[in-house]
């Protein structure tokens, strides 16, 4: 009697064990199933729904540039799931502009997107007389002005730049004054020693210097 009881409860036990084996063994499968629905959710409400989608474009560092027109050359994919928008595209984009330096693109979670731009710093002047074409210290010209900053050293243009279908290739002297077009270059080798005036300098394309 007591050797029946001792195996019922034995196999009493073994059951138990093996239901809590079968119940361990269908929770992490449902674990497992549960995980890769989610990953698929996510995947859907990153890549493919409306819900975390480009909806509107912020812009820091922008000074003299006009944000809307900023916000033009970028061309954001408004509507786009912000996962997966190209940033570095946008930011070449905006880096075309003249007078922007430098410019950086992030997401800025839920469904903005956030542009920051370097604007170009102006230090010398640069005229054929009757313009007046602003040049930042890695010799692009990026912007005509009506009148000569008086904060700013002045350079004269002698002759035309060789190499070039104006003294500026490109825009400059003689062409629009646009945003979204590409700056020209000067040679800042040629504009030293702004502050003393010296006879202008001989040959084409050569940079007079006075105050």
């Amino acid at each position: 009697m007591s050797q029946s009881t001792d195996l019922a409860r034995a196999q009493e036990r073994f059951a138990r064990r093996q239901r809590l084996v079968a119940l361990a063994r269908l929770a992490a499968l449902g674990r497992r199933r549960s995980g890769r629905s989610a990953r698929r959710v996510h995947r859907w409400l990153f890549y493919f729904s409306s819900v975390l989608a480009v909806s509107g474009v912020k812009v820091a560092g922008a000074d003299t540039v006009p944000v809307a027109t900023i916000t033009q050359i970028a061309a954001a994919p408004l509507g786009t799931p912000l996962a997966k928008v190209d940033l570095t595209a946008i930011a070449d984009r905006v880096r075309t502009i003249q007078s922007v330096a430098d410019a950086q693109v992030t997401r800025a979670w839920p469904n903005q997107l956030k542009i920051v731009v370097t604007e170009r710093v102006p230090v010398v002047v640069v005229t054929d007389g009757s313009n007046f074409e602003l040049v930042d210290a890695t010799g692009v010209a990026f912007k005509t002005v009506p009148a000569r900053p008086e904060d700013l050293p002045e350079a004269l243009v002698v002759g035309t730049r060789a190499g070039s279908h104006d003294q500026f290739g490109g825009e400059g002297f003689g062409g629009s004054a646009g945003d979204a077009a590409g700056p020209g270059e000067v040679d800042l080798g040629c504009l030293t020693g702004l502050d003393h005036p010296q006879p202008g300098v001989q040959g084409e394309g050569g940079l007079g210097q006075r105050r």
